[in-house]
């Protein structure tokens, strides 16, 4: 009895009740706790996540490369990004980048570079540069020679020699149809000879006609394929020669063929393979070839990992072979895998370009995947916003549309860098190669400088207005003018992207114009009128500049209908010109021009002429103005204007240069003489012209000069038949070549110089004009 009596403790009996009423009574107190077919769904695919979390942290990694994991005499491939005459730098995979110097191309070119260094001249032909031999997009194997951190800067040092990048490769890897990078050597008869940096190896290209000789410069590299194994007999210590060939049908195919690899080094970076696929991970793909292990990480492959199958083969190109896990890295991006034997495929894009770019997935703690046109881009943490974000995965969504601009290349990676900062989208000009010489740009003062204002154009980029361009006239102290903040507008003149400088001009003509200013000699025709900047006065005539360094010569005559004997007179360096093209040879960048134009009048013609001139009369002059060569004066007490060069300061070259640091403006010259008058009263201070014309023996006319008198003047210029002689008054003769020196010299111009004083005697008459002589033993 007592056994049937359970569990009840406030009296009464328990019910007895069928199987059936249980579970009825189970199912009605335990409705709150059932579980639907939709939540075991849910735990299931919980329970799969979980499972492919913990099978992600267990499986093997591929480790892209990084600034840490370079180690010195890594082999890696690389693509020229940008080149520069004495250096270029160099994309490597995962957006790194090096520098390759130009001592660090081959041994070849170093002793070229070391020779033309010790040589006297070297002109145009003989100069060696970086820009005459690689372009951007070439592919290239370096090796590290060092890297350098400092604060947050990073810089890796290159090497492209084949001594340094082929030291470790094997010669059982020299198989028929292998790829190998070499140098040219020499050229000889029949071909070239072509260093590998193996010691003991030479290779040898032969002729062909289908060969561009004008490509194959010594001391360049080139990849080359092999068209005979190395006898494998060779020992350390025997020369060998191998054939190979530069054919681009021989070089595009040329892959490693080996059936066994002695090492891993025989794989060396830039050559192509057949890899298996042997298993694909979320980082990208592990791959096998004969004993080998490789990988190719998710950013060298032109889809996702899970789109390839195990046991698949394909073909791609080794990058590199990691320092410490010998494991290699390889490519399967078109761009790499296609990159050798075929000219350099150019960016789709170009830096600046502004567009719509959709994402392809979020990078969490480095950035974000972009992708527009079938190219990919990719923008960096610090390029996503101005202003911070909170959450990359809901402000970033897939296949969502975002405005984007391209900042840069990685061509070794195939993706473009972006930028979504509205403040650098919104930027004018994003690198200096933005700014284009001729065009007219708005910028505001950021410093006033000795050598004139540096003016911003944008938050990157700076310029400089030089003090000759900073106004339409000379200033003495700009500082008065300009101020910090003062915003500009200027011309560009000139863009060095090599050194990087910007040379602007401020000059309300320049900028207002309408007048076309060429930036080459190309875009120049007969009779186009040209608005430029003197920058070079000479005696027979002005050098004119316009931008990028486009120059123009205006001979004398071609400077005013008015005979202008002394151009420094008239012009000063800076002033702007309207020119007129007489004829230009754009291929041997020569122009000449005039600046007589129809309807102007010509510099000179309304000047004053003074109206009691006369020729060796002495007079007292104030300097009013020192020039670059000349000095500027005022006739006392008349007011006339006069001038008064640095060559006739005096008859000995040495006084010349004291008088000249002794006069200031202001100063009053007494016994001045006055020489000639064209466009302006010319001067001298000459001894010898003034003591001639104090005994009166200055000549008025050619008329006056008889026969075996001896009258001072001056070299005016030198021609291979003789020297032209200038008297008083602007009269001009020639001594002929035998009537210049008592005995022959090779060069009249070690003897005579331009403006150099000398005493003439008149010997005989040629169409009513004489005939002089400087021989010593005449005069």
């Amino acid at each position: 009895m007592t056994d049937e009596v359970v569990n009840f403790p406030r009296g009464g009996k328990r019910k007895e009740s069928s199987n059936h009423d249980d579970d009825k009574e189970k199912d009605l107190f335990q409705v709150g706790n059932d579980v639907s077919p939709a939540k075991t769904r849910k735990k299931d695919v919980k329970k799969t996540e979980v499972k492919r979390k913990k099978l992600r942290r267990n499986e093997k990694r591929i480790e892209p490369l990084s600034f840490q994991k370079l180690s010195e005499d890594q082999v890696i491939l690389g693509i020229v990004k940008d080149v520069r005459d004495h250096q270029m730098t160099v994309s490597l995979p995962n957006g790194l980048n090096g520098m390759v110097s130009i001592m660090e191309i081959s041994s070849t070119l170093l002793k070229r570079l070391q020779q033309l260094a010790k040589a006297d001249s070297c002109t145009d032909e003989t100069l060696v540069t970086l820009k005459k031999l690689y372009q951007i997009g070439e592919p290239v194997p370096c090796s590290v020679i060092s890297t350098k951190t400092e604060g947050q800067k990073r810089s890796i040092d290159l090497s492209i020699n084949p001594t340094i990048v082929n030291k470790s490769l094997p010669l059982s890897a020299l198989k028929t149809g292998c790829l190998i990078f070499g140098a040219v050597a020499s050229k000889e008869e029949h071909g070239y000879t072509i260093d590998l940096g193996i010691p003991d190896i030479m290779a040898f290209l032969k002729a062909e006609p289908e060969i561009d000789d004008s490509s194959l410069v010594v001391g360049k590299c080139f990849w080359f394929s092999l068209l005979k194994d190395l006898d494998a007999d060779v020992t350390v210590g025997e020369s060998r020669v191998v054939n190979v060939s530069i054919a681009p049908e021989h070089v595009k195919e040329a892959k490693v063929t080996l059936q066994k690899a002695s090492s891993v080094e025989c794989f060396r970076p830039g050559m192509k393979v057949d890899v298996k696929i042997t298993k694909t991970v979320s980082d990208g793909l592990q791959v096998k070839f004969m004993e080998y292990n490789g990988c190719i990480h998710k950013r060298h492959l032109p889809k996702s990992p899970a789109s390839y199958n195990i046991g698949q083969k394909v073909e791609a190109r080794v990058l590199y072979t990691a320092a410490l896990t010998k494991e290699i890295h390889l490519s399967l991006l078109p761009r790499v895998v296609n990159c050798i034997g075929v000219e350099p495929q150019p960016m789709p894009m170009s830096v600046g370009d502004v567009g719509e770019w959709e994402v392809l997935h979020v990078e969490q703690n480095r950035g974000v995947y972009f992708q527009a046109q079938g190219i990919t881009g990719f923008a960096p943490l610090s390029q996503l916003s101005d202003e911070k974000i909170e959450n990359l995965n809901t402000t970033f969504v897939k296949n969502t549309a975002h405005r984007c601009r391209v900042i840069g290349f990685h061509p070794i990676d195939d993706v473009a860098l972006l930028t979504l900062k509205e403040s650098v989208i919104n930027e004018e000009f994003l690198s200096i190669s933005d700014v284009r010489p001729g065009q007219i740009v708005k910028c505001r003062v950021l410093q006033i400088h000795s050598s004139g204002l540096i003016v911003q154009l944008s938050k990157r980029i700076t310029a400089l207005v030089p003090n000759l361009h900073v106004a339409d006239v000379p200033l003495k102290n700009i500082e008065k003018k300009f101020s910090v903040g003062d915003k500009l507008k200027c011309r560009v003149l000139k863009v060095d992207v090599e050194k990087k400088k910007i040379l602007l001009s401020n000059k309300k003509s320049l900028v207002t114009t309408s007048q076309k200013i060429p930036t080459s000699y190309f875009d120049i025709s007969r009779g186009d009128l040209l608005e430029g900047c003197v920058i070079t006065i000479k005696n027979n005539g002005v050098v004119v500049s316009f931008c990028n360094d486009v120059t123009g010569w205006v001979p004398r005559s071609e400077l005013s209908t008015e005979d202008i004997v002394h151009p420094e007179t008239l012009f000063y360096q800076s002033q702007v010109v309207r020119c007129r093209v007489l004829s230009c040879r754009p291929e041997e960048e020569k122009l000449t021009l005039s600046l007589i134009i129809v309807g102007k009048a010509p510099l000179a013609a309304n000047q004053k002429k003074m109206e009691d001139f006369e020729v060796g009369k002495l007079v007292e002059a104030k300097i009013l103005k020192k020039e670059k060569h000349s000095f500027t004066l005022e006739l006392q007490p008349s007011g006339d204007a006069a001038f008064l060069s640095k060559d006739h300061l005096s008859d000995s070259k040495d006084n010349q240069e004291l008088l000249w640091q002794a006069l200031k403006p202001g100063q009053i010259i007494k016994d001045l003489m006055l020489l000639k008058q064209a466009n302006v009263v010319v001067t001298t201070l000459k001894e010898s012209f003034i003591s001639a014309a104090r005994e009166g023996l200055i000549p008025k006319s050619f008329s006056g000069v008889k026969p075996g008198h001896l009258v001072p003047g001056v070299i005016k210029h030198h021609q291979n038949f003789g020297i032209f002689v200038e008297l008083p008054g602007g009269l001009t003769g020639l001594a002929p070549l035998k009537f210049t020196m008592d005995r022959q010299v090779p060069d009249l111009t070690a003897v005579f110089t331009c403006g150099q004083s000398v005493v003439v005697k008149s010997d005989a008459s040629q169409r009513g004009e004489p005939t002089f002589s400087v021989q010593p033993s005449n005069v």
